[in-house]
């Protein structure tokens, strides 16, 4: 990525955790905000547009994408980037026992929403010869099996596909947009609050999630976020790379 000074984000799951983090760091490296979350954002940034979305919804989506791109179009930048940050892990639980609703949003909001929004943004700016990078936020669920996750893990398999999709046809464009994956390792946020909190008939890891908040081996959302915009920084990103921050070094 190039300097921050004319740079657009998009980052939705804005209002806690990862999200919040990484709308901090930006923010203090000079980055231009449009920030998205279900739950009110407090506007403390320099330059920042917070909207209020549930991503469950089409028509929120539609409406928020419709108020990003006025957004960059109002400050002409040298680069956009999307981070589809946004995610539930719910239903915790076996297949058969897991709530449809739950099972219906996070198909929505898991997976659907990055795959309109990125969608979108291509053809929006598809003419514009500029910096355009798509991080659709992964998870080690993505290429890892576990009982009780069933719904979460198959939402981040199908988004690191798509992925890979899009990138092989953004190869082919004339001002290529970047889209990749980027998974941000274990992090103490609210969802590993979830797990923790949830029961070994549901989920039958339980334990090995509780000892990682035990002995002190999580990293909290500001260093997660730190982690992944020196990533994004630093390492060559390939059209339809997968990644991991933890295996940055090698």
């Amino acid at each position: 990525m190039q300097s921050k000074e004319q740079s657009v984000y998009l980052v939705t799951g804005a209002s806690r955790g990862i999200g919040a983090a990484l709308a901090s760091a930006l923010d203090d490296r000079g980055a231009s905000l449009f920030l998205v979350a279900r739950g009110a954002i407090e506007d403390r940034f320099s330059d920042a547009e917070c909207f209020s979305a549930d991503l469950s919804r089409r028509a929120d989506i539609d409406a928020m994408l419709d108020a990003f791109f006025r957004f960059v179009e109002a400050r002409a930048p040298s680069s956009v980037t999307v981070i589809n940050n946004a995610g539930v892990l719910a239903p915790i639980a076996p297949a058969h026992r897991c709530d449809s609703g739950e099972v219906a949003a996070s198909l929505k909001i898991n997976l659907l929403a990055p795959i309109l929004i990125t969608g979108a943004f291509i053809r929006a700016l598809i003419d514009r010869d500029m910096n355009k990078l798509v991080v659709n936020i992964s998870s080690g669920a993505a290429s890892s099996a576990y009982a009780g996750w069933s719904a979460y893990c198959a939402t981040k398999a199908g988004l690191d596909h798509f992925t890979r999709c899009v990138g092989l046809e953004q190869e082919q464009e004339r001002y290529p947009a970047k889209v990749i994956a980027l998974a941000p390792g274990v992090v103490d946020t609210e969802m590993q609050s979830q797990i923790r909190a949830s029961s070994e008939d549901d989920f039958p890891m339980l334990k090995k999630f509780q000892a990682y908040k035990s002995s002190g081996a999580l990293p909290g959302p500001g260093e997660a976020a730190v982690r992944l915009l020196d990533f994004l920084d630093n390492w060559p990103l390939e059209h339809g790379g997968i990644y991991d921050v933890r295996h940055a070094g090698g």
